[in-house]
Formats: C-alpha cells, structure tokens, sequence
C-alpha cells in the first residue's frame, strides 16, 4: 500500500515537472511558424545548409530528443512512470520532428518511401542518401 501511494505521488510530481518544464518552454504559435519557414526549403543542392538550420531550431525548440538519443524498447507493464514519460516525450518530439522536416522538402525529394518512415533519425538519413544518388545521376 506504501508503494502505491509513494509510486502516485512520484507520478505526480513528475507531472507537475513536466507541465511547469512545457510552460516555460513553449512558444506562441506565431514564434513556431517564423522558426519554421525560417529553414530553407532542400533542394538536392543546400542539403547540408537545411540540415543545420533544422538541427538549431529543433534544439531551440527542445524537441530533438528523436535525433539525439536512440530509441526506446516499447512500454512493457513493468516499466516505470520515468521510462514511460520518456517514451511519450520522444514520441512527441519523433512526430513533431517528422512534421517539419516533410515540411521543408520539395515534393519531388518525398517520394512514396517518406510515407513509410517514422523515425525522424531514418528519414534523415534516407533523405541525405536519396539525394546524394540524385546528384550523381546529374
């Protein structure tokens, strides 16, 4: 009974942390969008250039955590309230860095594998890979 209550008070807690940390953190809408159409749009020619403009918003923003760490083995029933607020935060930060990311590539680079991925840290890679071939080919 202790347990539960201490493991409740601790998901709380946690919580809280995370509400205050999302409070301070956050930015108006206006600021996201200006951050965004900020990075240059790839073209098979600034790919390292739009790479390091998304890498800086993204970490401004504090939500590259998918490209930074590895990710997670699933939730299992014994996990803690800490492994699985993790997991929930690189979600978050996976899909979010996927938004922008098709955000700023021309249609001609998507192509039907992007539709596929759901790992930002792959799609980056794949996009890097994809365009280098295209270059060649020129």
């Amino acid at each position: 009974m202790e347990r539960e209550r201490e493991q409740a008070r601790e998901k709380r807690n946690g919580e809280k942390r995370w509400r205050i940390r999302m409070t301070t953190n956050s930015s108006s809408t206006t600021t996201i969008s200006a951050n965004i159409n900020s990075i240059p749009i790839v073209n098979g020619t600034n790919f390292n250039k739009w790479k390091r403009n998304l890498l800086i918003m993204l970490d401004c923003m504090n939500i590259d955590i998918a490209l930074r760490e590895e990710q997670l083995a699933p939730i299992t029933v014994e996990n803690t309230i800490y492994i699985e607020r993790d997991f929930e935060r690189r979600d978050h930060s996976n899909c979010m860095n996927l938004m922008i990311m098709k955000h700023n590539i021309l249609e001609a680079f998507k192509g039907k594998e992007s539709k596929k991925i759901t790992q930002a840290k792959i799609s980056l890679t794949k996009l890097r890979s994809f365009l280098l071939k295209t270059i060649r080919l020129k």
